[in-house]
């Protein structure tokens, strides 16, 4: 009878349990927040982030990647048993470095938009003042040519600037700088050479 009894004690108990849980509340991962986050790192890379915020940009791509590795293996559990809280957590974090990265490189990008302007601009005076010493000074063809190269390589330097290509344009335009200076020397020396021929 006692047998009996218990028995019945604990059928009771497994079927209440199993009551419980099917009403429990399941968990449900933040799946609006993946999709803003999703978005985000993707405004990001339109930014240019992973070359002028790649600590903040790296960092809110590894929480993200964290987020969805904790996301599959929430999803492998029995449904009573999921919890999403660190996903959630992991999500939020990739959010706001990716809004921090695309602060940053916003920032950077324009700051050395200005400087370029400034340095295109004064590169280009350069290549006309030497278009204009050329121009009555008796130099060889050879630097002609040159000086018309650095004229193609500002118009390259440009369009990377209008293409908002920021450290292409900053290269090139080193790589002009450069040539600029070698054919000012050059038009120095001649000139000297020019005059110290001259009796005094």
């Amino acid at each position: 009878m006692s047998r009996k009894i218990l028995l019945s004690i604990v059928g009771v108990v497994l079927l209440f349990t199993g009551i419980g849980i099917l009403w429990m509340p399941l968990a449900h991962p933040p799946e609006k927040r993946v999709a803003e986050a999703t978005i985000l790192l993707a405004e990001a890379q339109k930014a240019a982030a992973p070359m002028y915020a790649k600590a903040e940009f790296a960092l809110a791509q590894s929480y993200y990647d964290s987020a969805m590795v904790e996301w599959n293996q929430q999803n492998e559990k029995y449904r009573f048993f999921r919890t999403y809280e660190r996903m959630s957590q992991l999500i939020d974090k990739s959010i706001a470095g990716s809004r921090m990265a695309i602060e940053l490189s916003t920032a950077y990008m324009e700051q050395n938009r200005n400087k370029l302007a400034v340095r295109l601009h004064r590169l280009q005076k350069n290549i006309k003042v030497l278009e204009g010493r050329f121009a009555t000074f008796p130099i060889e063809p050879k630097y002609l040519t040159q000086l018309s190269a650095c004229k193609m390589q500002l118009s390259e330097c440009r369009l990377a600037f209008e293409a908002a290509h920021y450290a292409t344009c900053a290269e090139k335009a080193d790589t002009l700088q450069a040539q600029i200076q070698a054919l000012q020397t050059v038009y120095t020396h001649r000139l000297n050479a020019y005059f110290s021929s001259y009796p005094h």
